[in-house]
């Protein structure tokens, strides 16, 4: 079967389409450019989630059920199955063995990546390649994407993106063929170098095994790698993949992980902000109520529910509590709708509870009061000593009980502070400029 993109197009035209799986692939292939012409092709989903059956899944104003899988005994001839989820191998097996035609969405996004970088070639200028953006719902690194975009544009012009769905070895290697030694590769920063998110460490490693003759710059990251034996192991891997490489730049956005790097690599290193610092909010919203965003992950911290306690202090301070969210279903295309967006929800609250260390900066760039709280390894507390410590508006603390975290609330809203200011953030990334134009 061929699994790429003309395949699908040739086929998608003439059939229907069911789509397996009802997750977060599917949501952001439902707001894929590229998909919208066969959005009225689509007859349903089935997910082998019983959670999710009866249910409708809903994107862009359109809404589609959700059923059994247990539906696709009823596939004729003329349907096609869209595979949506990551183990597409296995699921395929499962098609060919009722001879149903079926398709990897992966693969067909890739194809779309790379035949958009085939429009946009030009092989004797030197180009610019952002690699192991966001596939996945986080609004914190897709706000890093923003930010380095905006750097990327204003100082390089046109660059071309990649998601961390194309950055395994086959994507890399297919890329490989439209980079040249004097191209210039930049990776996605964050939080994800080191042992704890490994998909994008592995991907990091990829992208320096495979291209060992360019310049390559790993935008701010906090680094940390646990101290079990396996995890020590793991470490080593990185560390002896990035010490072969003859041209890369680490760049930390916090003095423990910069230190991490210079003593444990043979690169470049430099220490920057999280590039979100550097974006700008200037609306002004009427600010109503607490803003509430928590972990819940390997990174968490703070044990049990800790709401109930941000519930019991709003409501001793007779203030309205309001979640907010960092994942909600996000696609490259809408991503800077989407920034801007959250921006404002930041911007309207009087005050924001988290331990989310975006929740933090994004507080800190809308000068939103804001208690902010460790994760599991630090980086909010790293990030905050290294470049938060004289925002006054910004507190970072341990967790509290209700009658101290509601006189902290009141304190912390009792103030008028010093504007933040974006631009002292852009300006220490002029060092990495005059790095790369040399």
């Amino acid at each position: 079967m061929s699994f790429g993109w003309e395949a699908f197009e040739k086929d998608a035209k003439e059939k229907s389409i069911v789509c397996y799986g009802a997750g977060v692939n599917a949501v952001l292939m439902l707001i894929k450019e590229n998909f919208r012409p066969y959005l009225d092709n689509v007859l349903f989903f089935v997910d082998r989630d019983t959670r999710k059956v009866g249910t409708r899944l809903v994107s862009g104003g359109r809404s589609f059920e959700i059923r059994s899988t247990d539906s696709l005994d009823d596939i004729g001839s003329d349907t096609i199955i869209l595979v949506t989820i990551a183990d597409y191998i296995t699921v395929g097996k499962m098609l060919d063995e009722k001879v149903i035609t079926w398709y990897p969405w992966t693969v067909i996004s890739a194809d779309i990546s790379f035949s958009q970088l085939e429009e946009r070639a030009v092989y004797d200028e030197k180009k610019y390649f952002l690699l192991n953006t966001p596939d996945y719902m986080n609004l914190g690194d897709h706000a890093i994407t923003v930010a380095e975009s905006r750097y990327l544009n204003k100082n390089f012009g046109e660059f071309s993106e990649l998601g961390s769905n194309v950055c395994h070895i086959d994507g890399l290697r297919r890329l490989k063929s439209f980079v040249k030694p004097y191209d210039v590769i930049f990776v996605q920063g964050g939080g994800n170098m080191g042992s704890l998110w490994r998909m994008c460490e592995e991907n990091i490693r990829n992208i320096v095994r495979i291209f060992p003759d360019n310049r390559i710059v790993i935008f701010p990251q906090s680094v940390y790698y646990g101290d079990s034996e396996e995890e020590a192991a793991y470490f080593a891997q990185s560390q002896e993949v990035y010490n072969g490489h003859k041209d890369l730049l680490i760049c930390s956005r916090d003095r423990r992980s910069f230190d991490f790097v210079n003593r444990s690599y043979k690169c470049g290193s430099m220490l920057l902000p999280d590039m979100v610092l550097t974006l700008e909010h200037n609306k002004r919203s009427e600010r109503r109520g607490i803003g509430l965003l928590l972990r819940d992950d390997k990174e968490k911290l703070i044990r049990g529910d800790y709401r109930v306690k941000a519930e019991l202090a709003a409501k001793k301070l007779g203030m309205e509590l309001k979640l907010i969210t960092h994942h909600p279903a996000v696609d490259p295309c809408s991503r800077h709708k989407l920034i801007d967006e959250l921006l404002d929800v930041y911007s309207s609250c009087e005050l924001v509870i988290t331990d989310r260390l975006h929740g933090m900066i994004l507080s800190a760039v809308t000068n939103t009061p804001c208690i902010a709280f460790d994760n599991s390894y630090h980086k909010v507390s790293d990030l905050y000593k290294t470049w938060l410590g004289d925002c006054e508006h910004i507190t970072l603390s341990e967790p509290l009980d209700e009658a101290a975290l509601a006189e902290l609330i009141e304190e912390k809203t009792g103030h008028e502070y010093r504007e933040f200011a974006p631009g002292i953030f852009r300006k220490e990334f002029d060092k990495l400029t005059a790095y790369l134009n040399n």
